[in-house]
């Protein structure tokens, strides 16, 4: 369970994922998490986007969900517990020694997708660079997944992102980390494989708050008057779940009816 955590955070991080509602009862066993309602991909990047609306203090935060998946670990070990040992203090120790390889094994993961992202190989390098990148990002107000698309781009050249002092200096660094490690043609395989050019619609923000708006706009012509979508057609509505950044499947019709709006 905690090696398919810290494999699917991971990939949240490198594609600027969301969850927005890290509860401990909407993550799974199977390393896969539930309740999409407030999810999204981020568009200008900033590390403290949140996306749910009563999420006030920001605890779901993007910059927060290696820590809360941490977090929901401990918290689905300290219910293990019992079954773990008959002594309590051994079971402790043994929850202990597994929760500690979280960070690691985040880190690992993290260093991977973050430097094929870069056309690079994992490094401490590549570590250093990504994280520069993120900051220039928020810095400059740029949008997360066409800047990392469009540096492939730029792996012949050495223009920047923007015309600026820190985007040039990050380029050159970039530039010549791309030649100690590997030739430009493996490079650019990396990049098309780790960078989306577009992010399909269904997962953008708009796309869902306007199925929620049409959702709730015709269940309450139903309530007012008994006329208009008819229940099959409601069903239609809203039947895409996303399951974690890299997968989507359709609802079961069946799982909406019970729980309808809290399955989008």
């Amino acid at each position: 369970v905690i090696e398919q955590i810290a494999q699917l955070i991971a990939k949240w991080q490198c594609l600027g994922f969301i969850h927005g509602v890290m509860n401990t009862d909407n993550m799974l066993i199977t390393g896969e998490t539930i309740d999409y309602g407030p999810c999204a991909f981020m568009d200008t990047f900033k590390q403290a986007t949140v996306y749910s609306a009563i999420d006030q203090q920001g605890r779901y935060a993007y910059q927060n969900q290696p820590a809360i998946a941490h977090w929901n670990l401990m918290t689905l070990a300290q219910a293990l517990l019992p079954l773990l040992h008959d002594n309590e203090d051994v079971a402790i120790e043994q929850a202990k020694a597994a929760l500690q390889t979280f960070p690691d094994r985040f880190d690992d993961h993290y260093n991977a997708h973050s430097a094929v992202k870069l056309g690079l190989t994992p490094s401490k390098v590549s570590r250093a660079l990504f994280a520069e990148f993120l900051a220039l990002l928020e810095t400059h107000q740029l949008d997360f997944t066409n800047s990392f698309s469009g540096l492939a781009g730029r792996l012949e050249s050495n223009a920047p992102l923007l015309a600026t002092d820190d985007w040039q200096q990050w380029m050159a660094q970039w530039q010549a980390a791309l030649q100690d490690n590997d030739d430009k043609p493996a490079a650019r395989h990396r990049m098309e494989q780790a960078n989306p050019i577009v992010i399909p619609a269904i997962t953008q923000n708009h796309f869902l708050f306007s199925k929620i708006a049409l959702y709730r706009h015709n269940i309450l012509r139903v309530q007012n008057n008994n006329k208009g979508t008819s229940g099959v057609e409601l069903k239609e509505i809203m039947e895409i779940k996303i399951v974690d950044a890299n997968k989507i499947i359709l609802l079961d019709n069946r799982c909406f009816d019970r729980k309808r709006e809290a399955n989008l």
